[in-house]
């Protein structure tokens, strides 16, 4: 049966039990649970692109490696190409591409090349496809000068850049990649994210990125995850996510620095640490960053003119101010529902 559905996560959660290795007796210590996931469900389109964004130990590794099929769900299902992950079929291997930061394919003390010319045989890929693909990975990421050194010697970047190369040299239909990026400089940061754009719209490639560069994300995906301690806190466009976490930014521009401006300056913040969802930030040389939340707009404009404080209108909210708001507003509630237990 076809479907455009890449990926299906259905109710999964991923339970880690460390077993205690004392017990006499009656006298058991308790078995130590950690909830990697909790309950998570989304469905992924074929072709599309997904930012998988959390705080460190939300759960976007743990999710990952289940859909890449290295752990097994504790409950839930996940199917992926019509396959289940955990079973590690061949066919479905094939059809996908994983590249963690924190992990290499490559053989270390061995040139570059012979792991690509390894990976071509337990892939079983047609020489002329793989040709193909490995001329224009190469040209794509600048690696024709590095094929032929030992892996030990090349740059984090150059390692990264060909650890790319070889998840996509047999052209998965599904692209995994965790945190990438990590540590590499502007220029290498700026190929990988322009291929993988290429991957996107010239071949329909499915990926879900995992990144703590919010520019990765933005540059890169079209639709937001977000992962808080194991839960989907948000999922949907990317264009959306600031309105969702409830609050804009308004850049106000100071004409001088006397000190009626500051007088205003710390009426208006005493007069905000008493409205709900307004946030005094801080004072950038001449200009004052506030968050305002959507339904607290249109008093503090009212105020500003009023009070003849000259401001430019709201301003796009970078997306980690977003999930910062978003993370906070978050924490918030659960420690109500925790503190009412």
């Amino acid at each position: 049966m076809m479907t455009d559905k890449s990926i299906v996560v259905s109710n999964v959660s991923k339970v880690y039990v460390r077993r205690s290795s004392f017990s006499f007796g009656f006298f058991n210590r308790p078995d130590d649970r950690f909830v990697a996931i909790d309950d998570a469900s989304f469905v992924v389109e074929k072709g599309e692109t997904v930012g998988l964004v959390g705080a460190n130990g939300a759960g976007k590794s743990t999710l990952l490696k289940m859909i890449s099929g290295i752990h097994r769900p504790t409950s839930g299902r996940v199917s992926v190409l019509g396959f289940e992950p955990a079973r590690r079929k061949p066919a479905y291997l094939r059809r996908i591409g994983v590249v963690f930061g924190h992990k290499s394919s490559l053989w270390w003390d061995l040139p570059a090349r012979v792991s690509f010319d390894t990976y071509r045989d337990v892939y079983a890929v047609n020489k002329c496809v793989y040709e193909k693909n490995i001329s224009e990975l190469f040209c794509a990421l600048s690696l024709q000068a590095v094929l032929d050194r030992p892996v030990r010697n090349l740059s984090l970047g150059e390692r990264v850049k060909c650890e790319i190369a070889l998840a996509l040299m047999h052209s998965p239909e599904i692209l995994l990649l965790d945190e990438p990026t990590l540590g590499l400089d502007v220029a290498s940061k700026f190929q990988i994210r322009d291929y993988l754009n290429y991957r996107s719209a010239e071949q329909g490639t499915t990926l879900i990125l995992t990144s703590h560069d919010s520019l990765d994300i933005q540059a890169c995906c079209r639709r937001l995850v977000v992962l808080d301690r194991g839960r989907v806190g948000y999922d949907g466009p990317l264009s959306e996510f600031s309105r969702c976490s409830g609050m804009s930014v308004y850049c106000i521009g100071l004409r001088n620095r006397d000190v009626l401006v500051h007088n205003r300056l710390q009426e208006l913040q005493e007069l905000l640490s008493r409205i709900d969802g307004c946030n005094y930030v801080r004072v950038e040389k001449d200009v004052v960053r506030l968050e305002v939340s959507y339904r607290a707009r249109s008093f503090v404009e009212g105020y500003l003119l009023h009070k003849k404080i000259y401001y430019w209108s709201s301003v796009e909210k970078s997306l980690d101010d977003s999930f910062l708001n978003f993370i906070r507003s978050g924490r918030e509630t659960y420690g109500e529902e925790e503190g009412g237990e």
